[in-house]
């Protein structure tokens, strides 16, 4: 049996596949891209790509282990490419993906990177918010305008949110200042009316430090540890109060999705705070941001460690 969110999350790899498709077809495989310093546009829709067939192997052969992940995190040297012999490529990957998981369904049981986390639901939402970011890497190489539903900007941000319970985004590093302590709460509403009252490109936040470790795909040696807490795939609906609280008083980060007084609140549209909790950059006064700026760059900097 399938879910409303499932079918939600294929039909969007295909929709942001399609739509990636389109900038890049008549564009320059060599093409720097800024959201991933470093990499050309050919090497973005080959990650893109290789992350779509990676995924659909695990699927398709209902995998109980990890799979090898090369396609994925070792892209194609830099060089000149037909973008739109490319494009096929990328799009006849995501529709081998995208029946593959409607073929499994939400009740199948296959690997993912997070223990105890086994649906293939896990990967529909992973792939989703995965070709968005990168849709979003394309725009800006090529100078086109990036815009996403209010749902799926939501509903990627909500995924990137609840990694945030994880050992990896809180434990104690030595020589570094600790995330969890009192009063430490952060509020990010995407709610219609929240969007920026004329806060700077960045607000004073984090630098945008996207690039190949940024790629929106847990690296295999950096997944979320077996001591964190299963991540859900459930999001705010359509309807639902696009607002988050991050609680770092406890013993470990506990997400909330309502809205309640922070330490730091960040405001912004859906995109905005997608673009912003990706690292990528900004349009200039998106963001909205009050409260303790430095406690935001710590948290945003720790909660990113599953795309290093």
């Amino acid at each position: 049996m399938t879910t409303p969110d499932f079918d939600r999350r294929c039909a969007e790899i295909a929709r942001q596949t399609a739509q990636l498709r389109d900038l890049v077809e008549g564009a320059d495989a060599l093409t720097p891209v800024p959201g991933c310093p470093g990499w050309h546009l050919g090497q973005l829709v080959r990650h893109v790509g290789g992350a779509h067939r990676w995924v659909e192997e695990i699927v398709r052969t209902r995998a109980t282990r990890e799979v090898p992940d090369d396609a994925v995190n070792e892209v194609a040297p830099r060089r000149a490419e037909d973008m739109a012999a490319l494009g096929a490529w990328l799009d006849e990957g995501a529709g081998r993906l995208v029946a593959e998981l409607r073929a499994a369904g939400p009740g199948a049981r296959v690997w993912t990177v997070l223990p105890g986390v086994t649906s293939p639901a896990f990967w529909a939402r992973r792939m989703a918010g995965e070709t968005l970011v990168h849709r979003a890497d394309a725009a800006l190489a090529v100078g086109a305008e990036f815009t996403a539903t209010d749902e799926a900007a939501r509903d990627a941000v909500d995924e990137w949110l609840s990694f945030c319970d994880h050992p990896e985004a809180y434990a104690p590093l030595p020589g570094s200042p600790a995330v969890l302590g009192p009063g430490r709460t952060l509020a990010f509403d995407t709610a219609p009316g929240a969007a920026a009252g004329g806060g700077s490109p960045t607000g004073g936040a984090p630098p945008a430090d996207g690039g190949p470790a940024a790629s929106g795909s847990p690296a295999p040696g950096n997944t979320p540890s077996a001591a964190g807490h299963p991540l859900t795939c459930d999001a705010p609906g359509p309807t639902a109060p696009a607002r988050w609280l991050v609680d770092l008083t406890g013993d470990a980060p506990v997400l909330h999705r309502t809205a309640a007084p922070a330490a730091v609140t960040v405001r912004a549209t859906p995109t905005a705070l997608l673009l912003f909790l990706y690292g990528r950059p900004v349009p200039d006064g998106s963001l909205d941001i009050t409260g303790d700026r430095d406690l935001l760059t710590l948290w945003r900097d720790r909660a990113a460690f599953w795309l290093t």
